[in-house]
Order: C-alpha cells, then sequence, then structure tokens
C-alpha cells in the first residue's frame, strides 16, 4: 500500500467517524435537536455519548437522509 493510498484511507476513516452536535444535525435536517434527539430514540440515526455530551455520526445523518430520498423517490409528490 502506497503513502498515498494510507492517506486516502485515513482520510476516509476520518469523514466517516466525523461526529456533530444534535443542534449541527438539525441544522442539516432542518429540524429541531429535540427531533434530532427523537430519530436517535428510534434508531433510525445513530449516536454516542462523549462526556455525557450526544454526538451524532455525520455518516448516520448521510445515511439517514439517502434511506428518505429514497422512500420519497417511489412515492407522487
Amino acid at each position: 500500500m502506497t503513502k498515498e493510498n494510507v492517506h486516502l484511507l485515513s482520510e476516509a476513516c476520518k469523514s466517516s467517524l466525523q461526529l456533530i452536535s444534535l443542534d449541527e444535525a438539525g441544522k442539516i435536517l432542518s429540524v429541531s435537536s429535540r427531533t434530532v434527539r427523537r430519530l436517535i430514540q428510534e434508531k433510525e440515526v445513530k449516536a454516542v455519548k462523549v462526556r455525557g455530551a450526544v454526538r451524532i455520526l455525520l455518516k448516520s445523518i448521510n445515511d439517514y437522509i439517502s434511506r428518505c430520498a429514497f422512500t420519497i423517490a417511489g412515492m407522487n409528490i
């Protein structure tokens, strides 16, 4: 594996593990932080606690958006 490949792999891991706050997730989804908490409780998005603070995996938000877009694509809106 070349140094460039290792760097690319490292960057991919960092982006997939990027954590954001409830407020940041809410802004991305255009919903309240309370709604984000509900999505976590309903296991629609994945979150972790870091020293008591709830953090959401950015990849989980992106996956949720993709699932919603796929669902909507099959409907007549």
